[in-house]
């Protein structure tokens, strides 16, 4: 069912939630910019300890903060049919991370999980961090445009190390390399995915990763054989950086994506790239 901008309001959600309790047979729900708030988040997280059918809720930009953040929160601990639940651009915070995080300890269905644009922060990022390193169901996670700093993109990287259950990451737009306590987030990503098994995607774009930390992902992707995309758009990398990812390739057989777009590009880079046959849109 697709409500995209249908000016549902708290009182459309709260007719919505009714049907919801009654109904056995919807599995997807997109009721994206509908303004809902708070007490339509409330409204809908209610329904969803009784509905058994969904499994797909979107519900971007509705301006639920940290408040229905926690309603919702509260019904995925007694949900147990949601595989994807979209909570970007809601004004969540770092409190409403917490509480998403905490459920996600306890839930063993959801899969999927987008808080893009939600200004989590470090300390929001530090706790979704620690809920990975509990749950072995969730595969996907968007944390993209989040404010977070090298302290929460630390603790992350730490988290993927004894995670085996996530395949796709976006942490772009954060700038998490940013400083010296960057650089060593940075190194920690290079050596999680030295260590993880299970990650096919992550999203690392205009994260202020240098040609430091291209050299440290250079040497991860010669040993990692699970990584199929990276994004590291808009890093602030030199030919330096750039050429080192590119001459990694050569030895890894897995990566079929590779963005390096708004980089510094060098004339190498284009002899850097022959013989690879595995790598099909390589963006520089």
């Amino acid at each position: 069912l697709d409500l995209w901008a249908s000016g549902l309001g708290d009182g459309g959600a709260r007719e919505l939630a009714l049907a919801l309790k009654e109904n056995a047979t919807l599995t997807s729900l997109n009721a994206w910019a509908n303004h809902i708030g708070e007490g339509g988040a409330r409204e809908l997280a209610l329904a969803l300890k009784d509905n058994r059918s969904l499994v797909s809720l979107n519900l971007y930009s509705n301006r639920i903060g940290e408040g229905g953040a926690r309603e919702l929160a509260l019904a995925l601990k007694e949900n147990s049919s949601l595989t994807f639940l979209g909570l970007g651009k809601n004004g969540i915070g770092e409190g409403g991370a917490r509480e998403v995080a905490l459920a996600l300890k306890e839930n063993a269905t959801l899969t999927s999980l987008n808080l893009w644009s939600n200004d989590i922060g470090d300390d929001g990022a530090r706790e979704v961090a620690r809920a990975l390193k509990e749950n072995n169901t969730i595969a996907s996670v968007n944390m993209g445009f989040n404010g977070i700093g090298a302290e929460g993109g630390l603790e992350v990287a730490m988290a993927l190390k004894g995670n085996s259950s996530l395949t796709s990451l976006d942490l772009g737009n954060n700038g998490i390399g940013v400083d010296r306590i960057g650089d060593d987030a940075i190194r920690e990503f290079a050596m999680a995915l030295q260590k993880n098994s299970g990650l096919t995607s992550l999203g690392l774009r205009a994260s202020g990763i240098g040609d430091d930390g291209g050299r440290a992902l250079a040497r991860a992707l010669r040993e990692n054989t699970t990584l199929t995309a990276l994004d590291l758009d808009r890093n602030g990398m030199g030919e330096d950086g750039v050429l080192e990812l590119l001459e990694a390739l050569q030895h890894n057989g897995c990566l079929v994506s590779l963005i390096l777009e708004n980089n510094s590009v060098c004339t190498n880079g284009e002899s850097a790239t022959k013989g690879l046959t595995t790598l099909e849109p390589l963006q520089i």
